[in-house]
């Protein structure tokens, strides 16, 4: 993982030049054709292009449009035609490709993830990286994006998360779920302790590591102030059963993608993603102490950012 420096910055440099590029070379070879030999091939190329053109000035890169909302809702339109016709395409490949190699299973939905990433005009900040060694990562649950933030934050190396089992209703979400995450009912003991044993094999056996939401669900939105809510302490009692380090990241500004009441389009923005330092439980501290300590450095975490807003377009 990258440190202190802009997420995939140069993957997404070379996509700002090859973008436009190639869409204009596009028009100007299509667009004379098309005028004199009208068929059921150039149009959606044009069309293709011209969204993608469209996606490119988009771009959180391409300050002019930075402010013009009209510019977000009609590209926001264009966004969800591309979500929907690319996404499911892209999305069976890889589930085509995962059952003929597993292996390449953490591989493939992180690069699905970048690609819905950029498509959605989300810019990536990172502060601090991953251990080497296993661990079990919580953080903060704020937006509907943060399912597809969980293989950026994640990386390429085996883990589960533990989720919610309504979710696996999403298109394409529950199939993936199937293979990297362990689902819960809330408040059923039975349910819980069948999660508790799906984390004790995953643990111990596949020595994989565990991402977790610790408040269990998502911060509404006209909770946001809150920042934090309190934490469920399944996590900490399996960081100290198993000695693995809790890994706390603090993830700003996702509830900015969530539409606010009667605002329908997204906007540019950028996420800072903060890995903290990994903690164990110390001595003679309860796992309710070990809790309300890592959640105090998140908050104050959290906090922290609000300061930034203006540096990262969060006015």
């Amino acid at each position: 993982m990258l440190k202190n420096e802009d997420y995939l910055s140069g993957f997404k440099m070379f996509l700002m030049a090859l973008i436009p590029m190639s869409v204009i070379a596009l028009l100007v070879i299509a667009l004379p054709y098309a005028f004199s030999h009208s068929t059921l091939y150039v149009t959606p190329a044009i069309f293709l292009a011209i969204i993608s053109f469209l996606m490119f000035l988009r771009s959180k890169y391409f300050w002019l449009f930075r402010d013009y909302k009209k510019f977000d809702q009609i590209s926001t339109v264009f966004i969800w035609i591309i979500f929907i016709s690319v996404i499911p395409i892209l999305g069976s490949v890889a589930l085509l490709i995962v059952l003929v190699n597993r292996k390449s299973l953490y591989s493939l939905i992180w690069v699905l993830s970048v690609i819905i990433v950029f498509i959605f005009g989300i810019k990536i900040k990172i502060n601090g990286k991953l251990p080497t060694t296993q661990f079990i990562l919580i953080w903060n649950h704020c937006s509907d994006v943060d399912d597809v933030m969980n293989p950026i934050i994640m990386g390429r190396r085996p883990w589960k998360v533990i989720f919610a089992k309504e979710i696996k209703r999403i298109p394409f979400v529950g199939n993936f779920l199937n293979y990297i995450g362990i689902p819960i009912n809330r408040g059923e003991m039975r349910s819980k302790a069948n999660v508790a044993k799906q984390v004790t094999n995953f643990l111990e056996k596949e020595k994989g590591n565990i991402l977790v939401f610790p408040e269990g669900r998502r911060l509404l939105v006209e909770k946001k102030e809150e920042l934090l809510m309190s934490f469920q302490n399944g996590a900490f009692h399996w960081s100290m059963e198993y000695d693995i380090p809790i890994v706390p990241v603090v993830v700003s500004w996702t509830f900015l993608f969530k539409p606010r009441s009667g605002q329908w389009w997204f906007s540019p923005r950028t996420i800072v993603i903060n890995y903290l330092e990994p903690t164990k439980i110390q001595e003679g501290e309860s796992v309710e102490d070990f809790s309300c300590r890592v959640r105090s450095l998140m908050l104050e975490k959290l906090k922290a950012g609000l300061k930034e807003r203006r540096k990262y377009w969060l006015i």
